[in-house]
Parts: C-alpha cells; structure tokens; sequence
C-alpha cells in the first residue's frame, strides 16, 4: 500500500482477468483508468473516515485562534533579557529588531486567527465523487478500449471496482434502475 492519499493499487492479475473477458479488451488502458478511480474512491473513503465531527473542528479553530492571540499578546509584552537576546540575533541576520518585526507579523497573526474564526460547516452526508461517477469512468474506459457495450462495461467495471475493494452495484442493470428511481424522486 502506498498510503492512503494516492493508493492506487491493484490485485495481482487483474491483467489477465481482463484479458480473459470477451470483448478484445486492451488491459493497459483500462488500468490505467482503473488505477485513477481506485485512487480517488481510496481517497475519499479515508477522507471521510479521518473528518472531525463539526463540534471537535470547531472547537479546535476557536483554540488554535486563541493560541495564536495569545503568541502575539506574548510577543508584544516580551521579557526584557529574552528581547535583548533576539534583537541581538534579528540584528545581526537580517538588520532589525524584535518590536518590528512582532510589528510586521501582527497583522499576519491577526488574519490568521479571523480566518481560523469562519464557521465550520454542518456534516454532509454523501460522497464527493458519487459512485455514478467513478463507475461511469471506468465504464467508458472499458468501452472505449473493447468491443463491449454500454451494459456490458458497466457490469465488468463494477466487478473490478469491488475485486478492488471498492463499493459497486452487482449489475448495470441494477444500478441504472436505481439511477433512474433516484431521478423520479426529485
């Protein structure tokens, strides 16, 4: 595993599986493709098992806020001997003192906490990239690189998207009637 940020491995013979299928499919495009989804349903799988609750990222915004008011609060009443000790040092690397540069970073530290301020939006429930998509991608890309229909493509990339570890309908005929009660709703 390459970690969960760009994982995009595969089982072993996947390849050969392809290659197995009717159709003349082309393997190496296809995992190519493969491999992008996978890595992108990878991702959006850790994405939404490491989010804060909304409370919990709240409540640590409102304390690193707090954090960094309280640095500059720090930085403006420095102690006599430890501001000697800096300036001393700030003189020499890049000609100035401790109270401009403070005066230079305050307004940075200020903006810093404003941003960190911003409400924290409520949970979504959801997937970012929908699993339509993801298995619309690689659908095309089978489809593209065989001699295999819509249906047909459909079905052989949900099967690879699950050998991978990925959440698929069982059929495209499954999922297409689900699409289309989903669309009747609204």
């Amino acid at each position: 595993m390459t970690g969960a940020w760009l994982d995009s491995t595969l089982p072993e013979g996947l390849a050969d599986y392809l290659r197995r299928q009717p159709g003349s499919i082309e393997a190496d495009p296809v995992l190519a493709v493969l491999r992008d989804v996978v890595a992108d349903a990878r991702f959006a799988q850790y994405a939404r098992e490491q989010r804060p609750e909304p409370e919990g990222l709240r409540q640590e915004a409102e304390q690193l806020a707090a954090d960094i008011l309280s640095v500059r609060e720090r930085l403006l009443r420095l102690n006599p001997y430890l501001q000697a000790h800096a300036d001393k040092h700030l003189w020499r690397t890049w000609s100035t003192n401790t109270r401009n540069t403070v005066k230079g970073v305050e307004g940075d530290l200020m903006e810093l906490a404003r941003a960190l301020s911003i409400p924290v939006p409520k949970a979504k429930r959801g997937r970012k990239r929908s699993h339509d998509e993801t298995l619309a991608t690689l659908a095309a890309a089978i489809e593209g690189n065989s001699r295999l229909g819509t249906t047909n493509a459909r079905d052989l990339a949900a099967d690879l998207l699950r050998q991978c570890g990925i959440d698929a309908p069982k059929s495209a005929r499954q999922h297409l009637r689900k699409a289309k009660q989903n669309t009747d709703r609204t």
